[in-house]
């Protein structure tokens, strides 16, 4: 469910056409991203024997880590290669 939830609300972000929606959008994915880390620490739970659960949950973490600190990079220069079509027109410093 949860997947679904932030699916539907990338969806919505996608198809902003102003600030509003957007951040519509976005409180959906907050609410979707906020049942993804819990099931993932479950699914290491049950499928990793205890000696390697560390190193697992470590993994997961480093990855949601990492995408926290590259995601808002890589969308920000798909914004503005976008140019004045869709959210390229909310940035103006892209344009």
């Amino acid at each position: 469910m949860s997947v679904v939830l932030f699916g539907i609300g990338s969806i919505i972000v996608a198809t902003a056409n102003d600030g509003t929606m957007l951040l519509i959008g976005r409180a959906i994915q907050c609410f979707g991203a906020g049942g993804i880390f819990p099931v993932a620490r479950a699914v290491v739970g049950d499928v990793f024997p205890v000696e390697q659960r560390g190193r697992a949950l470590g993994m997961i973490g480093a990855v949601f880590g990492i995408a926290f600190l590259i995601g808002p990079i890589i969308g920000g220069c798909c914004c503005c290669l976008a140019g004045n079509g869709s959210l390229g027109s909310m940035y103006p410093s892209c344009s």
